[in-house]
């Protein structure tokens, strides 16, 4: 990268660079968008060029009001006792954390393979038994997403998998919850009537059913997935994976 363009300049180079769905933003776009995140970034206290390129990235990785929607950084970015360079450091390894708690939960759940070809009859009996068995893992889903929604996380930790409560820990979930599941829920107004729906098992042999979701809020369409499992007779939630569809997935 050229020294001698302009540092904001030489940003947009980099992110164009590292991460190739950035090209699909017009130049002057994303350096409007750099030029007002750096005086976000001055604001605080990122003066030195390193300090403010982890601040950039972090907002193209996490989103332009990573600052206001996710209140660790929140709380790393007002901390006095954190000189700039410590918030620097302190907020590209929370990031990193971040990102990879969300690869890992997306990789605790796995679908079950497509079963072998049947006979139609029997096919439309297998649908309709499977409609009727996922009833109420389909019922606990949306009223684990209602808490979601409502922002009661002490509710929906209740009803989270105790396998993978003990395997993340408990202050693990429940910064997902802080920081990702709740902004992603924020403003939901109606969740949507059609769902696809597949049978599926978690990492710990518990079985149940994954409901493609989506809801409307003021602005869009948004789509997740929600695992759900019988764990010692008991409908839990096995992960949740925000702004996927079925055709992620598969």
């Amino acid at each position: 990268m050229n020294e001698s363009y302009p540092f904001e300049e030489r940003l947009v180079s980099y992110l164009y660079e590292t991460f190739p769905d950035a090209q699909d933003i017009p130049n002057e776009q994303m350096l409007s968008t750099v030029l007002n995140l750096l005086e976000k970034a001055s604001h605080y206290g990122f003066e030195a060029e390193d300090d403010q390129a982890v601040y950039i990235v972090t907002a193209y990785l996490l989103g332009v009001d990573f600052d206001n929607e996710f209140p660790a950084a929140a709380h790393i970015l007002t901390d006095p006792a954190f000189s700039a360079a410590e918030k620097a450091e302190q907020l590209q390894t929370w990031t990193q954390e971040l990102l990879k708690t969300l690869e890992e939960e997306q990789a605790t759940t796995t679908i079950l393979p497509p079963q072998e070809p049947i006979p139609h009859a029997a096919t439309i009996d297998t649908y309709l038994e499977m409609q009727e068995d996922s009833a109420p893992f389909r019922e606990k889903a949306e009223w684990v997403v209602q808490l979601l929604i409502s922002g009661n996380i002490t509710g929906f930790k209740e009803n989270f998998s105790p396998n993978f409560l003990r395997q993340l820990g408990a202050a693990e979930v429940e910064k997902v919850c802080t920081t990702i599941f709740l902004p992603f829920f924020s403003g939901a107004e109606k969740l949507s009537n059609s769902a696809t729906v597949t049978m599926t098992t978690d990492a710990f042999g518990s079985t149940g059913y994954a409901f493609y979701l989506s809801f409307i809020n003021q602005h869009e369409e948004k789509h997740f997935v929600i695992y759900m499992v019988s764990e010692d007779n008991r409908i839990v939630v096995a992960n949740l994976l925000p702004n996927k569809t079925y055709q992620d997935m598969h």
